[in-house]
């Protein structure tokens, strides 16, 4: 006898759709890497154009940054072992952060591991159950994993739309909220547009 939850998954369309997809060679998850991230890499056997990567300077193969992350290999191992928050910070997290904080003349930074962690913990540091937050309607799904975390008030506005970014404020301040966000990407990965943002 299956398990209720096994059950649910098999007739679960997404799961249908993607067994369709996988099936046909066609789906556009896990796809095996067999090389390094370039311009181009070799996904399943075929050297293909790499329009998919967060490798945007292309450092992930660059000479000084494999040198420097072997040696931090050599010198702490594989992995921290443990969250930032209890045993995992090292002394080259604090370099880092350092040397960002002075590049940047802040009186301090803090990393995270991934563009998702920095959303989540940055919104949920920056607004509460007391604000409010803009946000446009295509941004990052990070985004609004780190409002619904904040447990904040979230208007939603057209994408890239200041009118409708003007009407969402004027609803939002009926609310009377402590502080107001607006939250937009500056490059919405998955679109390939701006946001109308000035220097």
């Amino acid at each position: 006898m299956n398990h209720p939850l096994i059950e649910r998954l098999a007739t679960d369309e997404r799961v249908q759709l993607f067994s369709t997809l996988q099936d046909a060679g066609q789906s556009p998850y896990y796809r095996t890497m067999h090389s390094s991230t370039g311009a181009t890499s070799n996904v399943q056997g075929v050297d293909r154009i790499m329009l998919g990567s967060n490798n945007y300077l292309g450092l992930a193969r660059h000479p000084e940054v494999i040198e420097a992350t072997t040696e931090a290999v050599r010198r702490f191992g594989s992995a921290s072992t443990g969250s930032r928050l209890l045993n995992g910070t090292m002394s080259l997290h604090e370099e880092l952060e350092a040397e960002i904080a002075d590049w940047f003349g802040t009186e301090d930074a803090l990393c995270f591991s991934t563009g998702y962690q920095t959303n989540l913990g940055t919104l949920g540091a920056l607004v509460g159950e007391r604000d409010a937050v803009v946000i446009d309607e295509f941004a990052h799904a990070s985004l609004r994993d780190g409002l619904r975390m904040a447990r904040t008030s979230v208007h939603p506005f057209r994408h890239n739309d200041l009118g409708a970014l003007e009407d969402a404020l004027i609803t939002a301040r009926r609310g009377s909220p402590e502080q107001i966000l607006v939250v937009v990407d500056s490059l919405y990965s998955m679109e390939g547009s701006l946001a109308p943002l000035s220097g």
